[in-house]
């Protein structure tokens, strides 16, 4: 009989033994499926934070690209709006600075552009008052068919070119008000000729 209870023994045990490494092998493939899983779920969101991260890394890349070239771009025209300003003050220097000679001919100019009729009277800016001689001021008096100009003993201080005037209309042809008329026109055009 014993060996009958040992050969049931082996036989329970036998069993035993198959049932656990079954439920051990079932227990593993459970739980290589598990973790192939949760590696596949892990993979599959850290792709997707990846992606995220390029295009918040792309985005970021994109935003300060942008910024940056609006910064350029301002400083840009900031400095082309500087160089208009230092254009139009070595300008007026210049003109103050006009010759007797050089003033006479751009103040007939002036004139011959004009349609002119009845008496006129000239008031001189003092800086090309200062710069004319004795025989360039009386140059300036004009007596034609149509019309007369003559010189005011009167100049606007600090001022060059001169105000032609026939009341009530009055005529400015000093040289701050042409540069700022000329500005006004011309100072987007040349920003953005600069600019090219």
């Amino acid at each position: 009989m014993e060996t009958s209870l040992e050969n049931l023994t082996q036989y329970i045990l036998s069993q035993a033994r198959s049932e656990a490494d079954s439920i051990v092998s079932r227990a593993r493939e459970e739980a290589d499926k598990a973790v192939a899983e949760a590696k596949a779920r892990a993979g599959e969101r850290l792709a997707r934070e990846k992606e995220q991260l390029k295009a918040l890394s792309a985005q970021r890349v994109e935003d300060a690209v942008r910024q940056k070239t609006s910064a350029l771009r301002r400083a840009r025209t900031q400095h082309a709006g500087e160089l208009v300003e230092q254009l139009f003050s070595e300008a007026a220097e210049a003109l103050g600075a006009m010759s007797g000679g050089d003033f006479l001919v751009f103040y007939k100019n002036a004139l011959s552009s004009l349609p002119l009729k009845g008496a006129y009277t000239v008031k001189l800016g003092e800086k090309s008052a200062r710069r004319l001689t004795d025989k360039e001021l009386k140059a300036l008096n004009i007596a034609a068919g149509d019309y007369t100009v003559s010189v005011s003993g009167e100049t606007v201080p600090g001022e060059g070119g001169f105000i032609l005037d026939q009341p009530p209309v009055e005529l400015s042809f000093l040289f701050s008000d042409l540069l700022k008329e000329l500005k006004s026109q011309e100072s987007a055009g040349l920003i953005k000729r600069l600019l090219e």
